[in-house]
């Protein structure tokens, strides 16, 4: 078995042998093979194409149909027969949230935050998004008290 991956424009077959292999390794695969096979050529040293060499971390998996792909533990056979089409795309920077941790995409959780430690960062993150929220709308809450005691007292002036 073989799939037909495409990545920023390049195109090539991975083999896959039985397609037992997740699409988790389909996606690292592909950006491997992304990387080797990327043009270089000659290049001034501002260039981007220089600065963005290094391993490039797949952000999601699409079929050829546009479909994305959730769940990068499916088997490669389950989801694809030979000669499939799959587009990965890969992260260009490394974006950051507001703790100074690496911001990963749906994909990037659900195939790489898998030990003990990933876990108890999502659920803080997750809490700690749930107190900014919570926050939030207390601020929003005292500011429409604000309005409205304004508007009572504009209301009472007139009378």
């Amino acid at each position: 078995m073989r799939v037909k991956c495409r990545v920023k424009g390049l195109e090539f077959y991975v083999p896959c042998g039985d397609g037992e292999q997740t699409l988790k390794w389909l996606s690292l695969v592909a950006a491997q093979q992304y990387e080797l096979r990327k043009p270089n050529g000659q290049t001034r040293c501002r260039e981007r194409s220089n600065a963005a060499r290094g391993f490039f971390l797949p952000m999601s998996v699409q079929s050829g149909k546009g479909e994305s792909l959730r769940d990068p533990n499916a088997k490669i056979n389950e989801v694809f027969n030979d000669g499939a089409e799959v587009t990965v795309e890969l992260q260009e920077s490394v974006e950051v949230d507001n703790i100074g941790a690496p911001a990963l995409s749906d994909w990037q959780q659900k195939s790489f935050c898998v030990g003990e430690a990933s876990q108890l960062r999502l659920k803080a993150d997750m809490a700690r998004k749930e107190e900014e929220k919570r926050q939030m709308l207390t601020k929003m809450a005292v500011e429409n008290r604000k309005k409205f005691e304004m508007n009572i007292a504009i209301i009472g002036s007139m009378d």
